[in-house]
């Protein structure tokens, strides 16, 4: 073959390729239509989630608050949003957490060290799930915390929520 000589394609070989690249298309189709059934689902979690935390979650938590500060403890409630990066990966969960402040405890102990804040919150995670996390670390105490139940959103009733953050303040305050 000389320099420049035309080179042609045998007929089975640019088929053979042709559906090669079909079938490629096809799967690029597929999952960009998954994709956005997966962004859908995860749209209405997200909504569905945001009404539970307004109409369920925060009341009872308030209520409970209220009865802490009957008794000279403090508390604030803090609504978390989800949050990305720059490639669109999540980085925080979309949430609600109550942070309790012991009585016995210097407040501006709290300010150093806000990390370091009891709290008992709800997570919705990557799987269309809630989870509900505890944690009685304070400053100069330490302390344990975690998860301590996994729920879908149709779960959390009344009922459930408020044992939860029932059982997360007995972890709290419990020494």
């Amino acid at each position: 073959m000389r320099n420049g000589a035309r080179v042609h394609l045998m007929d089975d070989t640019r088929s053979s390729l042709g559906s090669i690249l079909d079938e490629y298309d096809k799967g690029i189709v597929e999952a960009e239509k998954t994709a956005k059934e997966l962004k859908a689902k995860e749209d209405a979690f997200q909504v569905e989630f945001r009404r539970i935390r307004k109409d369920v979650i925060r009341p009872i938590m308030q209520k409970l608050g209220d009865e802490l500060k009957k008794r000279n403890h403090g508390y604030e409630i803090q609504d978390e949003e989800e949050g990305r990066d720059e490639q669109g990966r999540r980085t925080s969960a979309l949430g609600i957490v109550m942070k309790v402040y012991p009585k016995d405890i210097d407040g501006n102990e709290f300010l150093r060290s806000y990390a370091q804040t009891p709290n008992v919150g709800f997570h919705a995670t990557f799987g269309r799930k809630v989870f509900v996390s505890k944690s009685n670390v304070s400053p100069r105490r330490g302390g344990s915390g975690g998860s301590f139940g996994e729920f879908d959103l149709s779960q959390l009733t009344p009922e459930i929520v408020e044992s939860k953050v029932i059982e997360g303040l007995k972890h709290i305050f419990s020494r």
